[in-house]
């Protein structure tokens, strides 16, 4: 921040060259500072343009910073704390126990050495901020910022930041905007002696995504100080131009009662990577990454290009990046969105695949939703990722309004393990005239408890929750249509620390069937697959093969793919199947003749069964064919260090197969 400040450029009183400027002159001499009247502009337009332009950029950056700070997960304990980037911390503290802000709230911010991108510097210090309104419709806010000498130090050195400024916000989806506002004057010293005072000051930043373009509007003042003379700024035409290009559009004016105007001017096409600086009979060009940071014409709210940007063209179309939440691909948020950014309105995309896959399992794969707006394109999970699962998108191809096109290339991710949650069921299947529990447990990073759940249904076929705020509770899915099997629900649940954890389930649904043949299956079972069906009459097949009362064979057929499954028990030598649990089968036809045999398998994949669980609810024999069957069962593929298999089978010949 305040890279190419005027308290390092003014009140040292440094050449043009050394403050990083470029305008015609490589001779000015070195001035010392006028008396406390006002700014002679004569003695360093150059110096003087930076000066201005860097305060706007800087105060862009200030706005930037708070509006991250706010809108990141918040806590309902004391201090909520986190690890920056560079390993430093900054803790929050929130004023009300509600997870989402109010009107009046005060959150105050301690940083200790924590890296800050919005500055791209360490900030150490404090941060206090007073929430004023609050509208969660439209995305606006408005709210007080205190800083109470609040360090921010770079490549170039630390500055100090002490004052109140205001803050009013919209984000939307087709625009981002603040205007930040300074009424008493907001100090910035340099080793707490040198120090500039900025007073009745207004910066207005809007990022249009329709347009791909940037706005920037305002006016401020510099009063008379230790380090510079007054005079003040205004922004006569908004500085304007497209995502990471130097601007095109725009004047800048700086007056002082003692001296005539300065004007600072944007170029088109033709030198747009430098700005003209008019004073009197004096014309010059000064670059614009050595005057500023870049924050005005960042498409994020990071400065990632160091001050450096595209020159200006018409035709330019430029892949800009990922949103700044997705840049640490290391630890990514399990449920959140990527931004694609691009320096034009996007006409079309081309995806190579709309999934998120994983390298080692198919079924951990997720499937994307694109939406395109204007000039960014918004990639959407349509399930939580799993976490400590590694995930890459091969990227798509996008086309601008001109037909020119650009790849984004792959987007590798590690979906992050600070908060883990899951959901579990105490039955396989549910019913649909019984309802069925469920609960969900959750793991925070920071020791952080669970404080709020909220429950809801991913696939929209009516579940409802006999409590959708409770940790336990009950899924009456009666409503769910008679030939949907399956139904998809997910918690979302907050720590008291700030942490959001995400967890969904497939419920398997019984059909209304006398018939029905399911199981679970765990990752890295080879029969299962890691895959949970369920099937009823309607969905194939059902055949009994009774060889003896000691020895029984069900088979299913899918109706509708070449699924075929496969179910084989058998008593102990010398004993019939009966009722109750028979634990520690082996597999069948090669169990020992006082074990139990069972064997399950289908689609061409079968276990040496070492160890398996079954218990006969129900068993009847007619004539010596096997009528009724009702069998819950356990396998292991490989002992029972490996991962289960767990299903259950019903059938009833007298139901018209």
């Amino acid at each position: 921040m305040l890279k190419k400040s005027p308290l390092i450029c003014l009140a040292f009183a440094v050449t043009l060259s050394a403050c990083g400027g470029g305008g015609t002159s490589s001779t000015d001499p070195v001035i010392e500072p006028p008396p406390p009247t006002g700014a002679d502009f004569s003695e360093s337009p150059y110096d003087y343009a930076v000066s201005g332009l860097d305060t706007i950029d800087s105060m862009i950056q200030l706005g930037h910073l708070t509006n991250n700070l706010i809108s990141q997960p918040k806590g309902t304990t004391v201090g909520v704390k986190q690890i920056c980037q560079n390993g430093g911390e900054a803790i929050a503290a929130y004023s009300s126990d509600s997870f989402d802000l109010n009107d009046g709230e005060i959150i105050s911010f301690e940083f200790n050495d924590c890296f800050r991108f919005e500055l791209d510097g360490v900030v150490s210090g404090t941060l206090q901020i007073e929430i004023v309104g609050v509208d969660t419709d439209t995305g606006a806010m408005s709210y007080i910022a205190t800083l109470n000498s609040l360090e921010a130090e770079d490549d170039y050195g630390s500055i100090y930041l002490a004052g109140i400024y205001s803050i009013q916000s919209s984000q939307t989806k087709e625009a981002s905007s603040f205007s930040i506002s300074v009424s008493d004057p907001l100090s910035i010293s340099q080793d707490g002696d040198l120090e500039i005072l900025i007073d009745d000051l207004e910066i207005g930043h809007v990022r249009d995504w329709l347009t791909a373009q940037y706005s920037v509007t305002g006016y401020g003042e510099f009063l008379e100080s230790n380090a510079i003379d007054a005079f003040q700024f205004r922004i006569d035409e908004p500085v304007t131009g497209y995502f990471s290009e130097y601007p095109n559009e725009g004047q800048v004016t700086l007056t002082s009662d003692v001296s005539t105007d300065l004007v600072i001017t944007a170029n088109f096409v033709t030198d747009s990577a430098l700005f003209n600086v008019a004073f009197a009979d004096e014309t010059g060009l000064v670059d614009w990454a050595s005057a500023v940071s870049g924050a005005m014409w960042s498409v994020d709210t990071a400065i990632h290009y160091s001050g450096y940007a595209t020159n200006h063209r018409v035709d330019n179309f430029n892949y800009l990046g990922v949103n700044a939440i997705a840049l640490d691909t290391s630890n990514f948020p399990i449920n959140e969105s990527v931004e694609f950014y691009f320096s034009r309105p996007i006409s079309t995309i081309n995806a190579y695949n709309t999934q998120f896959t994983t390298f080692l399992s198919a079924n951990n794969n997720v499937d994307l939703a694109f939406e395109v707006v204007g000039s960014k394109v918004i990639m959407t999970p349509l399930s939580p990722l799993s976490p400590g699962e590694e995930y890459t998108f091969h990227g798509f191809e996008a086309f601008d309004e001109l037909g020119q096109s650009i790849d984004t290339g792959y987007l590798n991710v590690f979906a992050s393990t600070d908060a883990l949650a899951d959901i579990e069921s105490t039955i396989l299947f549910a019913q649909r005239d019984i309802e069925s529990s469920v609960s969900v447990s959750a793991i925070f990073a920071n020791s952080g408890a669970i404080a709020e759940v909220t429950w809801s249904e991913v696939s929209d076929y009516g579940v409802v929750f006999s409590d959708e705020k409770s940790v336990e509770i009950y899924l009456d899915v009666s409503s769910v249509p008679a030939d949907v099997n399956d139904v998809v629900i997910m918690a979302e649940v907050k720590s008291d620390n700030g942490l959001i954890a995400y967890a969904s389930k497939r419920i398997l649904i019984a059909p209304e069937s006398e018939n029905i043949l399911g199981f679970v299956s765990e990752e890295g079972d080879w029969v299962g697959g890691g895959e949970s069906v369920i099937y009823g009459t309607n969905d194939g097949t059902f055949t009994a093969e009774t060889y003896s009362s000691n020895s029984i064979k069900l088979r299913f057929d899918s109706s509708y793919y070449s699924d075929y499954w496969t179910l084989n028990i058998q008593a102990p030598e010398g004993s019939d199947i009966e009722q109750g649990r028979y634990d520690n089968a082996t597999r069948w036809p090669f169990q020992a003749s006082l074990v139990a045999g069972f064997d399950f398998s289908g689609n061409h994949r079968g276990c040496n069964t070492l160890a398996s669980d079954f218990e006969v609810l129900e068993i009847e024999f007619s004539n010596g064919q096997l009528t009724k069957l009702a069998v819950d069962f356990t396998q292991y593929c490989e002992g029972r260090q490996s991962p289960p298999l767990t299903g259950v089978v019903r059938f009833n010949s007298s139901v018209d197969i």
